[in-house]
Formats: structure tokens, sequence, C-alpha cells
């Protein structure tokens, strides 16, 4: 992020199409943008590690993954450490996101290649999807956002926490099949 840059909120956004990019792809760091409008970042703190710091329109978070055999990815709010949403593993990868409230999402492939993935709310309505496209040793995933997203609690943080988790589980599969 350009050090003079602003984000916008998501929610003058409304339904249509973002961008995850890369700007550079010897760097896991990750840019939300629809044009030249910046809504969300996404960056390790180390390239070696699964934490990550997640910003949207004045509000941070830090994601991570814990586990071996019960594996889970952890969503917590920087400003206060409170734990704010989990996704628990299945063999085939993240399968929900789990709020403290006890709000439930259902986040999943959408086809075989694992390059598109659907997020349902609560109520099975999709709530964005992705698809993602390998452009020369980089990311971009397009960002379709429902009609239903406008009325997504938490729209920035499960398009941060959703990005993460599909990341590492396409950075998981890349290094099994080596």
């Amino acid at each position: 992020m350009m050090p003079d840059e602003t984000m916008r909120s998501l929610e003058s956004f409304g339904p249509g199409t973002l961008l995850w990019t890369q700007p550079k792809g010897s760097r896991r760091h990750f840019e939300l943008r629809a044009g030249d409008d910046l809504f969300a970042t996404l960056a390790w703190e180390r390239w070696y590690s699964d934490r990550a710091l997640g910003r949207a329109a004045g509000r941070e978070w830090a994601f991570n993954r814990k586990g071996v055999w019960n594996r889970r990815g952890l969503a917590e709010e920087v400003s206060t450490g409170a734990l704010v949403a989990e996704a628990p593993y299945t063999w085939r990868g993240p399968a929900a996101i789990v709020f403290h409230d006890e709000r439930r999402y259902e986040l999943r492939p959408a086809n075989t290649w694992r390059t598109k993935w659907e997020l349902l709310d609560p109520n099975e309505f999709p709530v964005f999807h992705f698809h993602m496209r390998n452009k020369l040793l980089k990311y971009e995933t397009e960002v379709a956002l429902t009609p239903d997203a406008t009325y997504a609690r938490d729209l920035p943080l499960l398009l941060l926490f959703c990005w993460y988790l599909v990341y590492l589980t396409n950075q998981d599969a890349a290094a099994a099949a080596s």
C-alpha cells in the first residue's frame, strides 16, 4: 500500500467485482481493489509463517492457523486481541467460518480444481465468489460480491479471512503436489 493511499469502505461499493492482487510475486502481500480504489490489504509478517495481518477501513485483524489434527484458522481483532471467528478444517480444507455469536458461514470450493470458491451466509445465500488465476508467479483473484453481500455483517472481515484461508489452502495443495 502506498503511504498516502487511503482505503475506501466496502459499504460504499455494493454488489460488483473486486480484485485481490499481489503487487509483487516475491511478497505475500495482497490488495483488494476495484480499479484504483483500495478496500483492504492482507500481508504476512514473515514468508514461512501462517500469521497475517488484514486491514480494511480503519480496522485490523490478525489471522493464524493452529493445530495439527484439529486444525483451525483463527481471526482476532488486533485492537482488543479478542477472538472474533474460527474456521475448522476438514480433510478438504476450511469448511466454515464460525463467529463468536455462533453465526456460521459456509466456505466451499465451487469446482474440482479449487480455483473457484464461494461463501454462503447462515441462510445459505451466496455472499461472494472467488475465481483464482495465476499470473506469472503472482496471484490474482476476482471477487464477485452478490446483492446479499451488502447485508452481510462483517463483510470486510469475511473477505479477508476467506482469502487468507483459500490462499493457504492453495499453498498447502501446491506443497503436497511437489
